[in-house]
């Protein structure tokens, strides 16, 4: 039997500078949409966790299937948190994708599907506009439906970034890392469950160790731009 590859033989793959910034991002690693390096972390996966724990990460594999870095608090990796319309968004698609006829479209929705679930599941434009406010300090009215689609693709184009999601054309493939907030999207209370989001995702993430950054779903590199639940 050969033996398991070691880290040496891991930093020597060509493959693993592409790899090592992906998950430092945040990224979300599947078997379906990132086929090669998935089966790359398969491959490396006991020398990639020795390699991350010695920067006080772990590589964790999600029971969906998928793989994440999750940095502790004591990480150099610097720690970047969901922004508050990220998590609005990114409940929104978790609701979406536990549909069951989501899964007979092949896990895909349209932008105007989202954006209605997002105002059925938080109460409409007053308060839409509140949980959409941005802003250090203090909160800017938002205008108009055009402004809250125009804030609802950024939200988008940052999860898909991080490998919640895919754009296919005008459709949003709904990927397997959304499964970190299932248990959320679950609460019959959707201003509860956004509340609790920053608490439940240490939970999601499958880590109850001392010391893990419990204030939300994270990637190894960003900036903390603007204000998080």
């Amino acid at each position: 039997m050969n033996d398991a590859p070691t880290i040496a033989d891991l930093l020597r793959d060509q493959e693993f500078p592409e790899v090592d910034v992906a998950l430092r991002r945040g990224c979300h690693i599947d078997e379906d949409t990132d086929r090669d390096q998935h089966l790359f972390i398969e491959q490396y996966q006991v020398a990639l966790q020795a390699f991350y724990r010695a920067y006080d990460a772990d590589l964790i594999r999600d029971p969906d299937g998928f793989w994440a870095l999750i940095p502790l608090s004591t990480s150099p990796f610097r720690i970047r948190h969901l922004h508050r319309t990220e998590m609005v968004v990114g409940l929104a698609l978790a609701h979406l994708r536990m549909d069951p006829a989501i899964l007979a479209s092949q896990m895909t929705v349209s932008e105007e599907q989202l954006l209605i679930n997002i105002d059925a599941l938080f109460g409409g434009q007053e308060r839409l506009q509140t949980l959409l406010g941005r802003g250090r300090g203090t909160r800017r009215a938002i205008h108009g439906q055009q402004k809250i689609r125009k804030i609802v693709r950024k939200a988008v184009s940052s999860l898909s970034r991080l490998g919640f999601l895919e754009r296919q054309g005008e459709r949003l493939l709904l990927r397997a890392a959304l499964a970190r907030f299932v248990d959320i999207a679950r609460d019959p209370d959707p201003s509860v469950a956004l509340n609790r989001l920053k608490e439940r995702c240490r939970a999601i993430a499958g880590s109850a160790e001392e010391g893990r950054a419990p204030e939300a779903i994270t990637d190894g590199t960003f900036d903390d731009e603007e204000d998080a639940l």
